[in-house]
């Protein structure tokens, strides 16, 4: 913002009157001061505001809260749901006396990641039956498995042998 102008989203908020009012005000006000209320409006300058909050005994007081710029962290909601899809794979193998229903069954292949196609597959975590090998070969193991199931979900990756583990629904 320029000391010259107010910004756009103060004036988009008055109507045409008040507009012309605010703008023959701000055009009489001296280059410096309107260079001081420009460093005011600018967020950027801003370590802390003030927010004015009622107390328990019913009194206004104003109470200051800092302003944060750096990013805050990042959790990936996907990553929670694997882990948990994880946990939830491994206790049920665990107690044998809960039984998967009929139509989920467990898988486990090597996966090929020559193809974007495929390195799709085990980004998204999903398979269905509609997946075509890119290029078209027999022995490729995620078109034999896709046309054994109707959805799959991609429950681990194991990094070391490059072996996959899928909830399958037929």
């Amino acid at each position: 913002m320029h000391a010259q102008s107010l910004p756009a989203e103060f004036l988009d908020k008055c109507s045409d009157d008040e507009r012309r009012e605010v703008e023959t005000w701000w055009s009489g006000l001296p280059l410096a001061s309107r260079s001081d209320v420009a460093v005011l409006l600018d967020r950027r300058q801003d370590s802390c505001a003030y927010v004015n909050h009622t107390e328990e005994g019913g009194d206004r007081v104003w109470r200051k809260l800092p302003i944060v710029s750096e990013d805050l962290p990042f959790d990936d909601p996907q990553v929670d749901v694997r882990e948990a899809q994880l946990e939830l794979f491994q206790h049920l193998l665990a107690h044998p006396e809960f039984q998967f229903g009929p139509d989920v069954a467990v898988r486990t292949f090597h996966i090929c990641v020559d193809h974007p196609d495929a390195r799709r597959v085990v980004e998204k975590g999903e398979l269905t039956r509609d997946f075509h090998c890119p290029v078209n070969a027999q022995e490729c193991p995620i078109q034999q498995f896709a046309t054994k199931v109707h959805q799959a979900r991609l429950i681990e990756v194991d990094s070391t042998t490059r072996r996959t583990t899928w909830l399958c629904r037929q």
